[in-house]
């Protein structure tokens, strides 16, 4: 039988939470080669890109984060996708342009 530790690195999960605790720390450095690490053009998770798009803007590189908010606009709908752009409005991102989807 194997134990919690060995199972819980082999799961997906976990690189993202090592990202979340970058960003947590506010260690804008690691935060941002971690996210760039991902393909952002095939990630369609719309929380992984809502993740990315703090690491991003946390580690300077607005212009992608901008690209990871605008691809939540534009992805499916989902239960989870009108709560999220709610954070991002909370957060001051303009989230969807007039007219988009919403």
């Amino acid at each position: 039988m194997t134990t919690w530790r060995a199972r819980r690195t082999t799961t997906t999960a976990w690189p993202s939470s090592r990202r979340s605790s970058r960003l947590r720390a506010r260690d804008g450095r690691a935060a941002l080669a971690a996210a760039k690490r991902v393909n952002l053009e095939q990630d369609s998770d719309l929380q992984d890109l809502y993740v990315l798009s703090m690491a991003l803007d946390l580690g300077g590189d607005h212009g992608a984060a901008r690209f990871a908010r605008d691809h939540i606009c534009a992805g499916k709908d989902y239960l989870m996708k009108p709560l999220l752009l709610l954070q991002l409005a909370r957060e001051g991102n303009a989230v969807c342009p007039a007219g988009g989807p919403q």
